[in-house]
C-alpha cells in the first residue's frame, strides 16, 4: 500500500477533529513517521511539538502493526494513541484500519515493487 499526500492531509484532518487536544501537553511522534504526523498535527491543534515523550501528550504514528507502542505509552501518564494507519485487532484509536498489509510504504518514500495500490488518493478507507 502506498500512501499518498492527500491521504496524510486526510489523516491530519480526521485526528484533529477526533481526538482530545485541549488537555493534551503536546504531540510527538516515536518514529520519522511518526514524527511527521507529530509536527503537523501540532501545528493543526496549536500545540508544541514534543522533541521528548513526556505526560499528557498525543502520541501518534505513522503504522503500527503490534503492540509495543500501547507499551512505550504506557510509561507515561494520560497518554492518548493515534495511528495514520493500524494493522492491529482495532487496539489503537486510528484514521483507517487495515488487514493482511506487510508492504506499507509513505508519502515521502518510493513505492517498493510490491506496494501497488495508492491509499486514499479519493479518501477510500
Amino acid at each position: 500500500v502506498q500512501l499518498t499526500w492527500p491521504g496524510f492531509d486526510a489523516a491530519i484532518d480526521l485526528i484533529a477533529a477526533q481526538c482530545r487536544s485541549n488537555d493534551r501537553s503536546g504531540v510527538f511522534g516515536v518514529t520519522s513517521a511518526g514524527t511527521m504526523l507529530a509536527i503537523a498535527l501540532a501545528d493543526r491543534l496549536n500545540l508544541k511539538h514534543l522533541e521528548e515523550p513526556e505526560n499528557g501528550m498525543l502520541l501518534v504514528e505513522a503504522w503500527v502493526w503490534d503492540q509495543r507502542l500501547s507499551n512505550f505509552a504506557d510509561n507515561y501518564d494520560d497518554v492518548e494513541v493515534w495511528a495514520w494507519v493500524d494493522t492491529t485487532p482495532d487496539f489503537y484509536n486510528a484514521v483507517c484500519r487495515l488487514e493482511g498489509i506487510s508492504c506499507l510504504a509513505m508519502p515521502w518514500q518510493d513505492a517498493a515493487l510490491d506496494c501497488l495500490d495508492h491509499f486514499i488518493p479519493t479518501f477510500h478507507d
